[in-house]
């Protein structure tokens, strides 16, 4: 492959990210896998940084037993990690993934804690990032067990939010509890390569009571169409392009940093997404950056008040340096007027 997971099983497309996460929480794919484990199948353990409506999702989907946060031990979450490099191009941190604020977190050891507990191991993953961070399937001592993501980073056109496609990918002994289905490599009677359906769990297919999905909807267009980008660039391709994200965050948070109220609110290694705190409305600042044809962030403010007036600034491949440049000298003309002083009223 040229993304790797390092895990042993690929499902059909879903549909977008929330689809393939829905199905690990709901469907009998962990019910079926998660027999004994924890002596409870239907516990989970969602990040306690994830937001709170997002955190009452995944409760509401199932019986979440606590914040991931409450149970692990002083240092593993959200312990920062070291700058990597990989051939001479500058990457983020090599063993991590991302948190919804962008930071890194220390992978191994929350999933050699994981297992240790006799927990499953779900990992959800920006696919991009996997050209140069570790793949989930080498992740501690034995991978993680379930890896979800979001297929939109690799060529597919935000298109006013869809067609996306979801991914999951698993270990081989889990293969059978995976919706959809399955394509397997094989050889013809003349010993030549191809590809055939080698597993179909769709109820189309077998008895309902045996089958792991009903969504009959196909996102193979999208699907082509991702297959077709990564074919074309490659693995050096795709490593050029998560570290051109990488690259453009690291210049746009300095010289956002350089403006007087702008701060960062973290000092831990990211991928392509940090916070930075202002010491302004964050409401008011986007509002006027939005009304310079600018999307400069998620107003996070509401979601974590500890942080302050704070937003969540994401850069991918698409934005150039005159791109980072416009929102920079946008930001610093904002703030810098909200800074002036408002017109005496007083008149003699």
């Amino acid at each position: 492959m040229v993304l790797g997971y390092a895990l042993a099983a690929l499902t059909k497309p879903l549909f977008p990210l929330a689809t393939s996460v829905g199905w690990v929480f709901t469907a009998r794919f962990v019910d079926r896998i998660g027999k004994g484990i924890r002596g409870a199948p239907r516990d989970a353990l969602v990040a306690d940084i994830t937001p709170a409506h997002l955190r009452g999702a995944a409760y509401g989907l199932r019986q979440a037993l606590d914040s991931v946060g409450a149970l692990l031990p002083p240092g593993v979450v959200l312990k920062p990690l070291a700058e990597g490099y990989q051939e001479g191009v500058p990457a983020p941190a090599r063993e991590g993934v991302n948190n919804f604020f962008g930071n890194l977190e220390d992978v191994d050891a929350l999933t050699d804690w994981a297992h240790e507990a006799g927990m499953l191991v779900i990992a959800v993953v920006n696919p991009m990032s996997l050209a140069v961070l570790k793949p989930p399937g080498e992740w501690g001592a034995k991978g993680a067990d379930i890896v979800c993501g979001e297929g939109q980073p690799l060529g597919v056109p935000l298109s006013s939010g869809g067609p996306y496609f979801g991914f999951m990918t698993t270990r081989l002994e889990y293969v059978r509890q995976m919706p959809g289905r399955i394509v397997g490599r094989t050889v013809d009677l003349d010993g030549k390569p191809g590809f055939t359906l080698t597993l179909q769990a769709r109820e189309q297919h077998i008895r309902r009571s045996k089958a792991t999905s009903n969504i009959c909807t196909n996102q193979g267009l999208v699907v082509t169409a991702a297959t077709q980008y990564m074919a074309l660039l490659g693995p050096q391709g795709l490593a050029k392009v998560a570290s051109a994200s990488h690259a453009g965050i690291v210049a746009l948070a300095d010289k956002l940093a350089a403006i007087p109220g702008v701060t960062r609110a973290f000092s831990s290694p990211y991928f392509h997404e940090v916070v930075l705190k202002l010491n302004d409305s964050a409401k008011d600042v986007l509002r006027a950056l939005r009304a310079q044809g600018i999307l400069g962030g998620l107003d996070i403010s509401g979601w974590y008040p500890e942080l302050g007036q704070a937003i969540l600034v994401c850069v991918t491949e698409t934005k150039t340096a005159a791109d980072l440049d416009h929102y920079v000298q946008h930001m610093e003309r904002i703030l810098s007027k909200r800074r002036e002083a408002p017109p005496c009223a007083y008149k003699s």
